[in-house]
């Protein structure tokens, strides 16, 4: 299980959007960014936050220590311990 669900997502054409949609239908906490804001309006009405610019989702979305690799995107980990 992953300890925290949000995600930051860039790109909310017609692939993005169905992510979005059901990462925010499974529970997560999305925040996202389009160049066309408008593509944001229908998931945003869904409940995914708008992110103001792309590099403002980039900076937090990925932070040191919380599932980011060295070329700064997200990865998946699992808490094990």
């Amino acid at each position: 299980m992953v300890a925290d669900p949000s995600v930051g997502w860039l790109g909310l054409g017609s692939m993005g959007g169905l992510v979005v949609e059901r990462l925010l239908a499974a529970g997560h906490d999305v925040t996202g960014w389009n160049r066309t804001a408008r593509k944001a309006e229908p998931l945003v009405a869904k409940g995914m936050a708008r992110a103001p610019s792309a590099w403002s989702l980039a900076a937090r979305s990925c932070r040191p220590g919380r599932g980011t690799s060295g070329t700064g995107t997200r990865t998946a980990t699992s808490s094990s311990s």
